[in-house]
């Protein structure tokens, strides 16, 4: 063994070890006064990195748990001033029932609308007042409000209070037809239906998904609500059966009347000839059965003043008449136009008459068919019609008379045997009708065209007294305003000797009297929209025929419809022909589906009995968005709690989970500690002993 004093190899080694004892022993009391495993990126890099995104999730999912709990608050604000609001709307309810009621005077019916109107304006206040942090919440301004629940953007959750300010709440309405099917005459009842079509009705809520149902042919309205009403969807279908029968002719009569709840089982309706009142008499027959076949009827007065029977079935099963025998001129009248529906002969001594439906929902629904015949929703051609003609047949085609006239220059006889010019005006040599305002066709045959004037164009005539020459005086005017005001176009020059005008003339009926809303009618002539198919291309004969195509003769009814200012906006009407040649109308802005009818809580008058009722209807609507908007909360409101159990829940095991990777063993950690200060201990007083055996040199030297 060799004895060296330069390097001493044993003293390095256990200083390395004492070094690294030492390090041991600093992490170990660095995590014992930490606490913490990681305390640097040096202690576990990839831990560090988890646990950082593991806090970020922590303390996201701690303030989720405070948000959701604002939003519960928000819900809890709203519940409760959706509470009084539904007092509020029940003792309106109460008042409606009161004044319906028999008791009250016309006067009192106005005291009662006066607490009615007083209850509305505190329902407004309470929808405009109630605020959560400061932004209103019950007026529709806190629509889809987005609370975050979780740790990132995509995590949230929406709470939607419903918007309840008065005049947004009530009751949405749609109709069928007043008759569904459109009631059906013929010899007997055992040959008919009630002419409803097999179809699917299809129901789209504005806050539901839209559902469908099946109507069978022949069901009744009672049939067709009751499967309404089956859809699972918030709205209330009901029907009822009301046929307007007015008497026409003279003479005893008779008939048997069922109703679809019982077919079999009729009465006999009997009314003599020498009665003071024949409707009165109708009336009384048919309520004396009234209990046992659940009809009745009431003697009514139409617009024009003329009576009439209206028999109702309040269930809104079918009305069935059969067997009509009449001992004079008497017959059963549907529509009030005069004519005799049912008149005992042999195609007409019976009829079935269907109910309506009227569906009411608290929010805005549409109702749609399948059925192209429309046998129970009403259709958009139903209001737009020609008067007295229920179909306009254009099948033979629309032939037209061309008028053309030759004009002179506008000359007088001066009395000494000369022709000398008077003025700007024409003449045509004969008479042929027309008149001032009448639209024409002008044409230069080719050469110079009178000044003032373009061949080609459309202008409107102006005529006056017979000239002396045997023709008549025509002016012409730029537009029928100024036509008819007699402020004619300034001639300048003669043009050539050939000058014609044409004008058109249907020998088909040319005026129609339409109508777009059932009510008021409207003479429309198409003469001037067929005037303008015209060309100036001359055929040298003074008349001629032209015979119009189906596309020409609709675009010149159309033309006339479009420039009448009363067809406009929902009165707008659209013209073509079927295939079998009819001339067909309908309305441009209203979709087959009729609209609906909305009648608000804002609205609400019970100062009349027929108010009173109508505020029923739309005071149960509007409890029912009330319960739904309540019901929403309260969902929301459950919802929220389960959202912040499971978010707490979420955080405490993230919680968990984040000690096992950053918090210290301190059981590990003081072992680890303990062994590391024994090393040191050991390692330095080795080292020591390391350093001693060097100085053995020293006794080779003595």
């Amino acid at each position: 063994m060799s004895l060296t004093v330069n390097i001493n190899p044993l003293a390095k080694s256990l200083r390395n070890h004492a070094t690294e004892a030492q390090d041991e022993m600093g992490t170990a009391l660095e995590r014992l006064a930490s606490g913490k495993r990681i305390n640097g990126a040096v202690d576990d890099a990839s831990g560090l990195a988890l646990v950082t995104t593991m806090e970020a999730q922590v303390r996201g999912l701690a303030q989720a748990v405070r948000n959701a709990g604002d939003a519960i608050s928000l819900v809890q604000t709203a519940e409760g001033a959706i509470q009084e609001y539904e007092e509020i709307l029940q003792r309106i309810r109460e008042l409606a029932i009161q004044s319906g009621g028999g008791a009250p005077s016309d006067a009192d019916r106005v005291n009662i609308n006066q607490e009615v109107t007083q209850l509305t304006e505190e329902l407004a206040r309470i929808a405009d007042s109630t605020r959560f942090n400061g932004e209103q919440i019950l007026n529709g301004s806190m629509a889809n409000k987005d609370f975050q629940i979780g740790k990132s953007n995509i995590e949230e959750i929406s709470v939607n209070v419903a918007n309840l300010r008065p005049e947004t709440i009530g009751v949405h309405t749609q109709e069928s037809l007043t008759n569904i099917g459109k009631i059906s005459v013929g010899g007997s009842v055992s040959s008919l239906t009630n002419g409803v079509s097999r179809q699917t009705l299809t129901v789209d809520l504005e806050s539901q998904q839209a559902k469908s149902v099946l109507i069978g042919a022949g069901d009744s309205a009672k049939l067709v609500a009751d499967s309404l009403n089956q859809l699972g969807l918030q709205l209330t279908a009901t029907a009822s059966t009301a046929l307007s029968v007015h008497l026409t002719g003279d003479g005893s009569f008779s008939f048997s009347v069922s109703t679809s709840l019982d077919p079999s089982s009729s009465f006999l309706v009997a009314v003599g000839s020498t009665v003071p009142s024949k409707t009165q008499a109708l009336a009384d027959e048919i309520n004396a059965n009234s209990a046992q076949h659940q009809l009745s009827a009431s003697v009514e007065t139409d617009g024009s003043g003329n009576e009439y029977v209206r028999i109702v079935q309040p269930e809104g099963y079918d009305v069935r008449i059969d067997n009509f025998v009449t001992g004079g001129t008497t017959g059963l009248d549907f529509d009030g136009d005069g004519a005799a529906d049912v008149d005992g002969t042999a195609s007409k001594s019976a009829a079935i008459a269907g109910g309506q439906v009227v569906i009411d929902t608290s929010e805005t629904f549409s109702i749609s068919s399948d059925d192209s015949l429309y046998t129970v929703l009403t259709d958009n051609r139903t209001s737009a019609q020609i008067l007295g003609v229920s179909s306009f047949d254009l099948s033979n085609g629309h032939q037209i008379d061309v008028k053309q006239q030759q004009l002179y220059k506008n000359v007088e006889y001066d009395g000494f045997g000369n022709y000398v010019n008077v003025g700007s005006d024409y003449v045509i040599d004969t008479n042929h009708g027309l008149e001032t305002g009448q639209l024409i066709i002008y044409d230069a045959n080719g050469g110079d065209s009178i000044g003032g004037l373009t061949s080609g164009n459309f202008y409107y005539v102006i005529t006056s007294e017979v000239h002396n020459l045997g023709g008549f005086y025509l002016k012409f005017a730029e537009s029928l305003e100024d036509a008819l005001a007699g402020n004619a176009i300034d001639l300048t020059s003669w043009g050539n000797n050939q000058q014609y005008i044409r004008w058109a003339v249907l020998n088909v009926k040319t005026q129609f009297s339409i109508t777009s809303d059932g009510s008021r009618y409207v003479d429309l002539d198409i003469q001037e929209s067929v005037t303008r198919l015209l060309t100036s291309t001359t055929t040298g004969a003074h008349e001629y025929t032209k015979l119009l195509s189906d596309s020409e003769f609709i675009s010149a009814f159309q033309a006339a419809i479009d420039t009448n200012n009363q067809f406009t906006g929902a009165n707008s009407i659209e013209a073509s022909v079927t295939d079998s040649g009819l001339l067909d109308l309908k309305l441009v802005n209203r979709s087959p589906d009729k609209a609906e009818v909305v009648s608000r809580v804002s609205q609400i008058d019970v100062s009349t009995r027929a108010g009173a009722s109508s505020a029923i209807k739309v005071v149960d609507a509007a409890l029912n968005k009330v319960a739904t908007a309540r019901a929403d909360l309260g969902a929301v409101a459950n919802r929220l709690e389960s959202t912040i159990s499971n978010l707490m829940n979420v955080s405490e095991n993230t919680s968990r989970s984040m000690s096992r990777v950053m918090d210290a063993d301190y059981a590990a950690e003081s072992t680890r500690l303990a062994r590391a200060q024994i090393i040191q201990q050991a390692s330095v007083a080795m080292l020591s002993q390391a350093n001693i055996k060097i100085q053995e040199v020293l006794k080779l030297l003595r």
